[in-house]
């Protein structure tokens, strides 16, 4: 999720984009990614992430530099882990599957900006937002309509629609009325976003969930700017948009702690995403959905239920155990030292699969005792 600040309009097409019959071209899921081929310049094509959080294209640098790419000035971004600086570029007979884009702008993907090593860029909400567009993963396709889409039979208008960036301020973007055990919440379409729904810190204050009692696994989000607050990963009753509801949804809740200026309560990401086939109205602004055959993603998250820091006078120490987790089972509790690791060898015993054991010695105070944690899914 990022922002282009005080550039000019970054359009993702065009004129040649606004004339003709509809086109389109094939998507991908993979790496719980949405993917769809870029040719640029008669080059290619590439594989490039779709991010509808995204408020600009993207695109490698050493990709834009192989291309010859023109520079427009540096662009301030700001995303999940803060601000980051990187250059804007210009790149002329731009194609998106079948369909002929023109020209567009593109920021380039400096080493402080995270991606999958496959993705040579990514493409922003105005994959959707620039015409009438469908994003449909029954077929696997993503469809422009040029002189509008017409027919929507079977499709239900989603409560939301499409925003409309200011002036300078990157491409429109996409939004839902979810309503989340009940409470309504303004969420950010986010193909880009691998959780089914992320709330903001002044959301999670307003849900009551984060002290609810309610087992989570920690967690970090990162993206633009690198890594953000940490926050607690937790399932839900279920997410509803008009008639299309997610039972046991998983919500990733930000420190509420936390001061934010995000746009909207939060993201509703590309596993649930993936289940509707989506349709957009770009004249009335208007947002169109059904549910579709694609089955729910595998969940994803870590089955101990610790999180550990490097403390200052070496080892780990604990600073976060769920209740009813494998961590707690264990024994441990907020402020135990785990000494001899380091964090990147002990998260990596961690990130094992349900049933394998891990055994260390922890200290508590004066005394070292011996813990035997069981990974399993405790959500």
């Amino acid at each position: 999720m990022l922002a282009g600040l005080g550039v000019a309009p970054l359009l993702l097409a065009g004129r040649a984009a606004a004339q003709g019959r509809a086109g389109g071209g094939a998507i991908a899921l993979r790496d719980y990614r949405l993917w769809l081929n870029v040719a640029i310049g008669g080059r290619g094509p590439w594989p490039f992430i779709v991010d509808t959080g995204a408020f600009v294209n993207l695109i490698r640098e050493d990709l834009a530099r192989s291309l010859g790419l023109r520079t427009a000035g540096p662009l301030n971004m700001s995303g999940i882990g803060g601000l980051t600086t990187g250059t804007l570029y210009r790149a002329l007979d731009v194609r998106l599957g079948t369909v002929a884009a023109g020209a567009m702008a593109f920021a380039g993907l400096g080493r402080d900006v995270r991606s999958h090593p496959a993705a040579m860029g990514a493409l922003s909400a105005s994959l959707l937002t620039f015409a009438d567009s469908d994003l449909d993963f029954d077929a696997m396709t993503w469809r422009r309509w040029p002189e509008g889409r017409g027919d929507r039979t079977g499709f239900e208008q989603l409560p939301g629609g499409i925003q409309i960036a200011r002036p300078g301020g990157g491409a429109s973007t996409l939004f839902v009325e979810a309503a989340i055990d009940g409470r309504r919440y303004r969420l950010q379409v986010d193909t880009g976003s691998p959780a089914q729904v992320h709330l903001w810190s002044h959301a999670t204050r307003r849900s009551g969930l984060w002290d609810d009692g309610r087992p989570f696994a920690p967690v970090r989000p990162n993206g633009i700017g690198g890594e953000g607050a940490r926050g607690r990963l937790k399932r839900l009753g279920e997410v509803r948009l008009g008639s299309i509801a997610f039972p046991r949804a998983l919500v990733v809740l930000e420190d509420p702690a936390v001061n934010d200026r995000h746009v909207g309560d939060g993201l509703i990401g590309l596993p649930l995403v993936q289940r509707m086939n989506l349709s957009t109205d770009v004249r009335r602004g208007l947002l169109w959905a059904r549910a579709n055959a694609q089955p729910p993603s595998p969940d994803r998250y870590g089955l101990s239920g610790l999180w550990v820091e490097t403390a200052q006078e070496g080892g780990l120490a604990v600073v976060e155990v769920s209740p009813a987790s494998p961590a707690e089972e264990a024994g441990l509790r907020i402020g135990d030292a785990i000494p001899d690791y380091a964090l990147d060898a002990f998260v990596g015993r961690l990130s094992g699969r349900p049933g394998d054991v891990i055994a260390f010695p922890y200290r508590r105070g004066v005394m070292v005792r011996q813990a035997r944690l069981v990974l399993r899914a405790f959500l």
